[in-house]
């Protein structure tokens, strides 16, 4: 990922705010207290009574270590190349790499293949952010083998078909993430 615009070399794959996974798995550990989420840690193969003391050892004692199936790189994705051209990424973004973001998750959206945090986007303070190209803002948490990140993007339809599980949080919470824009490796312009 790309932080400043003088490390663009290559076509820009998405232009993103990137939250560390550790913020995440910290909500993800909070939601743990709550029942309603027991169905999620079960259906992904955790035990509910277990998840805490799981996600407290990863955040506290084995941060190298990945969790099986949970995303490493988070991030929420505002914008991505098959929607928008370079030119207009760089347009769009340019003002605000490397600015530090507010967001707030107030939900966790999950089927058998994939969950995502639903994230609502403030306006930022030296302008307004440019429109996430997503109509679902999320944070991608985890997947199944063989599932891609972008199929987070058809949960709120798998919710309302009954074939995903949304559960909101009691409470919204906080993370704080940096614009940056990603590029493929090895790909120029």
């Amino acid at each position: 990922m790309i932080s400043s615009m003088s490390g663009i070399v290559g076509k820009i794959k998405i232009a993103s705010i990137d939250v560390t996974q550790d913020q995440v798995l910290q909500v993800l550990c909070n939601a743990c207290r709550h029942e309603e989420f027991d169905t999620f840690w079960t259906s992904i193969g955790i035990e509910p009574s277990s998840i805490k003391n799981h996600l407290v050892f990863k955040l506290n004692e084995a941060p190298s270590e990945s969790l099986s199936g949970f995303v490493e790189q988070t991030h929420v994705t505002m914008a991505h190349r098959s929607r928008c051209s370079q030119k207009r990424l760089r347009e769009l973004f340019k003002p605000f790499i490397g600015s530090i973001v507010t967001v707030t998750a107030s939900a966790l959206l999950w089927s058998h293949r994939v969950a995502a945090l639903s994230i609502k986007l403030p306006d930022h303070d030296h302008g307004t952010l440019p429109a996430c190209q997503n109509a679902f803002p999320h944070i991608t948490v985890w997947l199944a083998d063989g599932a891609k990140a972008q199929d987070s993007n058809e949960l709120p339809i798998l919710v309302e078909n009954g074939l995903a599980t949304r559960v909101d949080f009691k409470k919204v919470m906080v993370l704080e993430g940096v614009i940056s824009l990603w590029r493929n490796e090895g790909e120029s312009e």
